[in-house]
C-alpha cells in the first residue's frame, strides 16, 4: 500500500466505528507501522477526534432533552400517519362518490320510463289474434309467463278475446276469455297438482245471476272451469257438444 492511499483510509479507521474490512485495516496498519510521515499523521488525526470527542462528552445534557427528542418524533410520527389517513379517507370518499355516480346513473337508467311503441305492440297483438289455436295459446303462455298448460280443444278459437294469469283459491292459475255476441266466457285451467280434478267432475253445474259454472274435461292431469254468460257454450264451441 502507498502513502496516498494510506492517507485516504485513514477517514475510515476510526478507533470506535471502523468502517474497513478487516484486510484494509491490516494492510493500513502495516504501512503505518513502515511508514513515519503517514504515522504521524494518523496519531495527529486521531489525537483530533480524540480531544473532539472529549470535549463533547463535557458538554452537559439538559434535562429531559431526551424525552423532548423522543416526544417531537412521535408527534411527527403522528402527524405523518394522520395525513396518510387523511388521504385514504378523501380517496375512499372520491371514490364512494364516483362509485354512487356510477349506481345512480345505471339505477336510473334501467328504471327510466320507456317510450311505449303502440304500432309494435298492434302488430304484436293482431299477429296473435290471427287465427289462434289450442298450441299457439298454449306457446304464449310458455312466452310470456314460464307456464306449461293445455288450452281446450272444443272451443272455437275463432271467437278468442284475451288470455293471462287469474288467481283461483290463492292458487296461479291459466285464464282465457272467449267472447261471440251476447255469450262470453272465461275458462280457467287447473291441474291435479293443485285440486283434486276427481272430486271437482262430479260437481254440478251452476246457474246464478245470469252466470253459468261447468267443469269440462278432455286432459287427463287438467280440468277445464268455465265461467259463462248466455244461454248455452254453443255459440263458442266447435259443435254444441254437451258438457262432459
Amino acid at each position: 500500500m502507498d502513502c496516498r492511499t494510506a492517507r485516504l483510509l485513514l477517514d475510515f479507521a476510526r478507533p470506535r466505528c471502523p468502517e474497513l474490512p478487516p484486510e484494509d485495516s491490516d494492510a493500513l496498519d502495516a504501512h503505518l507501522s513502515g511508514c513515519a510521515d503517514c504515522d504521524a499523521v494518523a496519531r495527529v488525526e486521531r489525537e483530533a477526534d480524540s480531544r473532539i470527542a472529549h470535549a463533547m462528552r463535557a458538554v452537559d445534557v439538559p434535562i429531559g432533552l431526551r424525552e423532548r427528542i423522543l416526544d417531537r418524533l412521535e408527534s411527527e410520527r403522528g402527524d405523518r400517519q394522520r395525513r396518510r389517513l387523511g388521504w385514504t379517507v378523501r380517496v375512499a370518499a372520491a371514490a364512494a362518490v364516483v362509485l354512487l355516480a356510477v349506481w345512480f346513473g345505471f339505477s336510473w337508467f334501467r328504471h327510466r320510463p320507456q317510450p311505449l311503441d303502440t304500432e309494435r305492440q298492434h302488430a304484436q297483438w293482431f299477429a296473435r289474434m290471427t287465427s289462434p289455436g289450442p298450441r299457439k295459446v298454449e306457446a304464449w303462455f310458455k312466452e310470456d309467463f314460464d307456464l306449461a298448460t293445455v288450452a281446450p280443444s272444443d272451443f272455437n278459437y275463432a271467437y278468442f278475446k284475451d288470455f293471462g294469469i287469474a288467481s283461483c283459491q290463492g292458487q296461479r292459475v291459466p285464464s282465457m276469455y272467449f267472447a261471440r255476441g251476447d255469450t262470453e266466457a272465461h275458462v280457467y285451467v287447473v291441474s291435479k297438482d293443485q285440486f283434486d280434478l276427481n272430486a271437482l267432475n262430479e260437481t254440478e253445474p251452476i246457474d246464478s245471476g245470469g252466470y253459468h259454472v261447468e267443469v269440462r274435461r278432455d286432459d287427463p292431469d287438467h280440468a277445464f272451469v268455465v265461467f259463462y254468460k248466455g244461454e248455452s257454450l254453443g255459440p263458442l264451441l266447435t259443435n254444441d257438444n254437451p258438457a262432459q
